[in-house]
């Protein structure tokens, strides 16, 4: 189970199900009944999202083998086996449900059957039409012609679309209307709000602030500036109108804010934050909300507790329960029975007695800054007996890991492995601490993954004769950077889905332009190949497989649309020419990632046994 929301009437609560198959369906709990339906994914569709409309009516986002979008279908309360599809068969983004009007949605149709059904629609999400069409009558000519029909009759509203640009990102205020845009050119963003039924462009410099979503009235955001002063920046309300800022929501000594903040469900006013640090942290500022936190905090000790959602009335709430050997928990908290019940536990089959636990620990950069990572020892580690170690940075870059349960770490230290976590400089927190320009050098978030590992052999616990680096996206490249440019320090790579040279991925991404905005944003960050062809040289360990002694697993999935395919065939090219040991996985029918239960057994048995060949 993931994702559980309440009505505003906290009558019934929906939440994403997978029930031992191998896609996801919408669960709907009758909270007086105690009865439980489900809706939507069956055979080889699956509801990836979900959002309350109504009380009586429910919208969800259905695929196709988790890859290809059907539609939009909406669910009545009294008859969820026949959701009806107010817009089907290309890809809609939903950008707001307004509080005064929720059955008129707004989305971005990016890619519709005409270009005259693409834009920014307001939706009729009361009329049905039918069930969604049938693949096979999708298939002709008939049956595109009733889709586009059925489109276009569920558009109440077409609004125009904002002026100077390639892309475009939107965004809705705290009531869910409409707000603003991102529009991207030359690789740089432009903000844009709505005021008046027309856009308007606002003296925000994107450059220079980061934004974190919407605020407490309509024509403001919660933002943070790019820190300048050698200290976090504040949260801070800023009005996307005249540009200025206005009050502290968050100050933070140590961190740039990484989290998400909790609305008061009636109000849409924000009472909290939920902060990423070396730790998650609650802050509350509203006092009922931090008494119930602490209620909380005593009822489950040594786990994080979380208030997920919350009903119009503020007696009733859904809690997450969950800690690094404990995946999450959901429990129905209902203040006016004083009641804690279980809704469902996420993952129920995993034994916490049998995972391990994960601690944290400080390494430095080359310049003496501290950055955090996370360290998990699998059991009988001791200076007595040291461990093999499996290095493991994460993908990104601009993420960070947390503290928390983890499905890869707890597989490897099931193995008889230890994991290290390292948040590099560009992972999020840590901006404040080096120039911006940092965010972009990947040589130096290599030599930070570097630096980490170093430490934590200096620990004891970890035999130094048997370290291997694996990762995936990006994490896959600091996993070949590292047996290049540290060859005596890995026994062995594992990279899934990476990139190996940044120049073949301009190139690609150059193709892709009018869909996908990465093409500008790579070449204003890091350059023209071109132009500098000795930087893209030292940041490309694709080109320099002649330094690889140690044996490396590549894997892809075939279908990848944000890394080519083609990365990894270059590679696995290259370590046939140059004669280094390898082993290969490219999953048919995956993109950048693994979404199939079977897919992903085949890739983590691999990773298993190539690891078990190496360090053991």
């Amino acid at each position: 189970m993931r994702s559980p929301r309440l009505t505003r009437a906290g009558t019934h609560i929906a939440a994403l199900v997978a029930g031992g198959e191998e896609q996801y369906q919408l669960m709907v709990i009758d909270l007086a009944a105690g009865t439980r339906e489900v809706v939507g994914g069956r055979g080889d569709k699956s509801v990836l999202s979900f959002h309350w409309l109504t009380d009586d009516r429910i919208l969800f986002r259905l695929s196709l083998d988790h890859r290809f979008d059907l539609g939009w279908l909406v669910a009545r309360l009294d008859r969820l086996s026949k959701p009806y599809p107010i817009y089907q068969y290309g890809f809609a983004s939903l950008i707001g449900i307004p509080d005064d009007d929720p059955l008129h949605p707004v989305f971005w149709v990016k890619q519709g059957g005409r270009q005259r059904a693409q834009g920014l629609f307001v939706l009729d999400a009361k009329l049905d039409l039918g069930p969604l069409t049938d693949l096979k009558k999708f298939r002709t000519t008939g049956g595109i012609v009733g889709v586009e029909r059925s489109n276009e009759r569920h558009v109440e509203r077409m609004l125009p679309e904002p002026t100077g640009g390639e892309d475009v990102a939107y965004g809705a205020d705290l009531h869910g209307n409409l707000s603003r845009a991102l529009v991207q050119n030359d690789g740089a963003w432009q903000f844009h709000f709505w005021q008046d039924d027309a856009w308007h462009i606002s003296p925000v410099d994107l450059d220079t602030v980061t934004l974190l979503g919407a605020g407490n009235r309509p024509e403001e955001v919660i933002a943070q500036a790019v820190a300048t002063g050698g200290k976090p920046s504040p949260v801070r309300f800023l009005n996307v109108r005249s540009g200025e800022w206005s009050d502290v929501v968050l100050e933070d000594p140590d961190y740039d804010f990484t989290g998400w903040f909790y609305r008061d469900r009636k109000s849409s006013k924000i009472v909290g934050v939920q902060m990423d640090r070396t730790r998650p942290e609650a802050m509350w500022f509203d006092a009922g909300y931090a008494s119930l936190q602490k209620l909380l905090d005593a009822q489950f000790p040594g786990r994080v507790a979380r208030i997920v959602d919350g009903d119009d009335s503020g007696s009733k709430f859904v809690v997450s329960a969950y800690a690094d050997s404990h995946p999450p928990t959901y429990y129905l908290l209902d203040m006016s029975k004083r009641s804690l019940d279980l809704i469902a536990a996420s993952r129920p089959w995993i034994d916490p007695e049998r995972m391990q636990r994960t601690t944290m620990m400080k390494f430095a950069t080359a310049e003496g800054k501290k950055l955090d990572a996370y360290v998990t020892l699998p059991a009988g580690a001791s200076r007595d007996h040291p461990v093999p170690l499996v290095v493991m940075p994460h993908g990104g870059p601009w993420v960070r890991d947390t503290w928390g349960f983890n499905r890869n770490v707890q597989y490897l230290a099931n193995l008889g492995y230890a994991v290290l976590q390292p948040n590099y400089r560009g992972s999020l927190g840590y901006n404040w601490m080096f120039p911006r320009e940092d965010q972009w050098d990947f040589l130096k978030m290599h030599d930070d993954v570097t630096r980490a590992t170093r430490t934590l052999l200096q620990s004891g616990y970890i035999d130094p004769q048997r370290v291997a680096i694996a990762g995936s996206s990006f994490g896959g490249y600091l996993a070949l950077s590292g047996v290049v440019h540290e060859p005596d320090l890995y026994r062995c790579a594992v990279t899934f889905a990476g990139v190996f040279d940044w120049a073949e991925l301009i190139e690609w991404t150059k193709g892709e332009r009018y869909v996908d905005h990465r093409y500008d944003v790579l070449l204003r960050r890091l350059g023209n190949p071109g132009d500098d062809p000795e930087k893209f040289e030292r940041i490309s360990p694709g080109r320099h497989v002649d330094r690889i002694k140690v044996p490396v697993l590549v894997a892809h999935g075939k279908e990848d649309r944000v890394v080519t395919v083609g990365e990894s065939k270059r590679l696995i090219r290259s370590l046939k020419t140059h004669g280094v040991i390898h082993e290969t996985v490219i999953i048919r029918g995956e993109g950048h990632g693994t979404s199939l239960v079977e897919n992903s057994a085949e890739l983590y048995g691999r990773i298993g046994d190539f690891l078990g060949k190496h360090l053991r």
